[in-house]
């Protein structure tokens, strides 16, 4: 059985033996294994969120349960912008409680962008010469412009139009038509239709008609 990526811990089993003694049918076995990882890394993952122009760090702790004095011998990071610090600890008890300490550093210039791939830890251990490690890096610019393209849509139509002066509003679109209203000066109406010299507006509520476009300002 390979326990290389078990977790520590403690597994338990329970097993239900059938027996031959009749006041006793089935006897119950319970079995524990106490797993310890031979290199353990704490965390598994690295992520990294940080901005543009500022440095993002990320600290990993690295023991051996079975070997306090092993060694790293060597980091290789798969992207090489992406630099490192590894810390031994000063004493064997640091060593035993803490390991070494591993911090990765994704610098100040590292582009916008998302970024992932592998480290690898190479130590002196031999059921355990190297271990791998994933690592996914975010980097955000300062300011999100969402979305980062407009796109306008131009049509020739009449949106609006704004009254220059007090212009009667005809019933249809003819000066002979009769007159249902007035659109005062600096009024706004809504366009519904429009022609070289004539726009159909709702200049009430409730209410269309028609004036000339001459007389008022496009929008």
């Amino acid at each position: 059985m390979e326990t290389k990526h078990l977790k520590p811990g403690t597994i338990q089993k329970t097993i239900n033996v059938e027996t031959n003694d009749e006041s006793k049918k089935f006897i119950t076995l319970t079995l524990k294994a106490n797993i310890y990882t031979v290199l353990d890394i704490n965390p598994e993952n690295v992520s990294i969120y940080t901005f543009k122009g500022e440095e993002g760090r990320f600290a990993i702790s690295l023991k051996s349960q079975k070997y306090f004095d092993f060694k790293i011998k060597k980091i290789e990071i798969d992207n090489p912008k992406i630099k490192y610090t590894l810390d031994k600890p000063e004493d064997e008890k640091t060593m035993k409680e803490k390991g070494y300490a591993l911090t990765i550093i994704a610098p100040p210039d590292f582009p916008v962008g998302n970024y992932n791939g592998k480290i690898k830890i190479k130590t002196n251990i031999k059921e355990m010469p190297e271990e791998e490690i994933n690592y996914v890096i975010n980097v955000q610019d300062l300011i999100t412009v969402n979305p980062p393209n407009i796109n306008l849509n131009v049509s020739k139509n009449i949106y609006k139009i704004i009254s220059l002066e007090d212009i009667p509003v005809y019933e249809n679109n003819f000066v002979e038509s009769p007159v249902i209203g007035t659109l005062t000066q600096n009024k706004e109406a809504y366009v519904i239709s429009s022609d070289e010299k004539f726009a159909q507006i709702r200049f009430e509520s409730n209410k269309n008609g028609y004036v000339l476009l001459e007389k008022t300002k496009k929008i």
